[in-house]
């Protein structure tokens, strides 16, 4: 189904963030590891830094994953276990936007 228009944006955030995971050095274990949106968006503010990394990107990857469920593309028990699963499930709630998009995190 797809998201209300209302929370389309948050979706949007959800689905950069989720495509951002491995940009900081995360991986499908980060994912299938944390299996409540607390757990991944505690894990993501965890991650140690890398070339490309920054303590701001990883927050801004974090709150775009608690933007998911807040929009309701992610239920708190997402039961994603790798990040193209994950992606892929929230694209499908996104009209328009390919599963691979990575182009808008929150501010």
């Amino acid at each position: 189904m797809p998201v209300k228009q209302d929370f389309e944006v948050g979706a949007i955030h959800s689905l950069s963030a989720t495509n951002n995971i491995a940009n900081l050095g995360g991986s499908n274990s980060t994912i299938s590891g944390n299996a409540t949106v607390a757990a991944l968006a505690a894990a993501i503010r965890a991650l140690p830094d890398i070339a490309g990394s920054s303590p701001d990107l990883r927050e801004k990857v974090a709150t775009g994953i608690e933007h998911g469920l807040l929009a309701g593309v992610l239920s708190s028990t997402h039961g994603y276990t790798t990040i193209a699963g994950m992606a892929a499930g929230i694209a499908a709630q996104i009209p328009g936007y390919d599963a691979s998009f990575a182009g808008f995190l929150p501010q």
